[in-house]
């Protein structure tokens, strides 16, 4: 014990029942000469507080089980792949497709997360924001992601979950999260989920079942919505509006199956309307204006007139069915519905609109292209949304473009596809004109979307001997090296084929 630290300890805890209590010091604890004592002993102190909030090391003992070593069944990612992950996540990109598309090309390339990187992964998927790169996530976190997982609630969405156990006590919200998780990773033993309650479930609940299944529709599940339609339709010819609408949900689905019976069954049936280049709707009911096939069979809303069932039909049907039926060009098919005479009660807006209604939801490019010249400046950035690449990009260059294309925003997800390298260059020519001094216009607004710029472009070039030196320099200094990051990612991820 040092008698000046005693000393000094003692008078310190004088009046207080500690006196007498204390430890004594640690044998590494230095001597402290009688030659200036001041500073010894506050370096003295200054170790001991540091020495207490260090703890100590517990040593190995053989009584203490040791941690598993976790093995893997797949490879980690290379360092390179672990290096690209932190340039992606460095550029904090408002639209996360390169996280994305890293966890694709992992999964592809039948890989699992290094463990470098496994909880920077876990915490992105953890975020709001992210939340829709979880399914990817789950399917290369790895045995050894999946322990790390397990240690913190946040990041449980990684966990493989009991689907039945969830499906039979979870929550409803639960059992919707199972079902859209099984959307993608594993659609069979969804549709066997919930084929399993389904006689079981409220209206309700069925409804809510079956919009998960719009996502990844593909004809393995052609005879799922059969079954459930024709159940529907037995056992609630005329339900409620909720079985009603989960009817036409399932009837879309079925006609979104390119060679579905229920498609060709319609096409089979539209198609004695069409002569000589117009519709002839009939006067009465027949096979198909009749309310068991379209009000029982189908969901439509009950009867009205033959006219107004036929603009549900227009909105309902597939825009690619109208040349099948009809015969005729896409252009004379149109031509041909939006000119027929139908009754006062059907105005050509109205048939303009169950068109683009029609083709919204099924995403035809072909038709979005055509329908932009009748739509009004609102539906015709919906409708732009729809079109190809290559049809987007020549519009918006247009140098006589509609005026509709004002109201385009750099936000739009008309605009958010991967650029052609003509359309890159325009692109960035647009950006490099409002870049003046300090003041940036469309910058900010362009700037987020440097994950969709072709990979060859090069933004250093784009200034000429013609611009100041000032702007120039700015653009080459602040922007280019920022879309240069980006570009290097793309530059990677073209080596790999989707």
């Amino acid at each position: 014990m040092h008698p000046i630290f005693e000393q000094i300890r003692d008078i310190t805890l004088h009046g207080t029942n500690r006196l007498g209590t204390h430890p004594e010091l640690p044998e590494w604890v230095p001597s402290i000469s009688s030659e200036d004592t001041t500073t010894q002993l506050l370096h003295t102190l200054a170790l001991l507080s540091t020495a207490q909030k260090a703890g100590q090391r517990i040593l190995p003992s053989a009584d203490l089980p040791q941690p598993m070593l976790i093995e893997e069944s797949l490879p980690y990612c290379n360092t390179t792949a672990v290096q690209l992950w932190h340039d992606i996540v460095e550029l904090e990109s408002k639209y996360p497709v390169f996280e994305q598309r890293w966890l694709q090309l992992c999964a592809q390339l039948n890989q699992v997360i290094a463990p470098e990187i496994i909880t920077s992964v876990l915490a992105l998927g953890a975020t709001k924001k992210m939340a829709h790169l979880r399914p990817y996530i789950a399917q290369v976190i790895g045995k050894r992601g999946l322990w790390i997982a397990a240690q913190y609630t946040k990041w449980h969405y990684a966990l493989t979950p009991d689907y039945h156990q969830i499906w039979q006590e979870g929550k409803p919200a639960e059992r919707l999260d199972i079902l859209r998780r099984l959307r993608i990773e594993n659609p069979e033993i969804g549709r066997k989920l919930v084929e399993k309650t389904w006689d079981k479930e409220s209206a309700a609940d069925r409804k809510k079942m079956i919009e998960v299944f719009k996502v990844g529709i593909t004809p393995d599940d052609e005879t799922f919505f059969a079954t459930k339609l024709d159940d529907l339709a037995q056992k609630s010819p005329s339900g409620k509006a909720v079985v009603q609408e989960t009817k036409r949900l399932l009837v879309q689905y079925l006609l979104t199956i390119e060679n579905s019976a229920l498609r060709q069954q319609w096409i089979s049936l539209l198609s004695k309307y069409f002569m000589n280049g117009a519709v002839h709707l009939p006067d009465t009911d027949d096979d198909c204006f009749h309310p068991a096939w379209l009000v029982f069979q189908n969901g439509f809303p009950p009867k009205k007139d033959i006219a107004d069932w036929w603009l549900e039909i227009l909105t309902i049907m597939p825009p690619a069915v109208w040349p099948l039926a009809s015969g005729l060009p896409l252009e004379l098919s149109l031509a041909a519905i939006q000119n027929s005479k139908y009754g006062p009660s059907i105005q050509k807006i109205n048939i303009q609109d169950a068109l683009i209604n029609a083709t919204l939801y099924y995403s035809d490019p072909d038709w979005a292209a055509i329908l932009l010249q009748i739509g009004t400046n609102l539906q015709f950035v919906d409708l732009l949304s729809h079109c190809s690449a290559a049809h987007r990009e020549a519009i918006m260059m247009d140098a006589k473009m509609s005026p509709a294309v004002l109201n385009l925003v750099w936000s739009s997800p008309a605009i958010q596809f991967n650029w052609s390298l003509k359309f890159s260059e325009w692109v960035l020519r647009e950006l490099f004109q409002s870049w003046m001094g300090y003041y940036f216009s469309k910058v900010q607004q362009i700037m987020p979307l440097d994950v969709f710029l072709h990979p060859q472009t090069r933004p250093a070039e784009l200034p000429t001997l013609y611009d100041s030196p000032e702007k120039r320099d700015k653009w080459l200094q602040v922007i280019a090296p920022e879309l240069e990051k980006a570009l290097v990612v793309k530059r990677i991820f073209g080596h790999y084929a989707d």
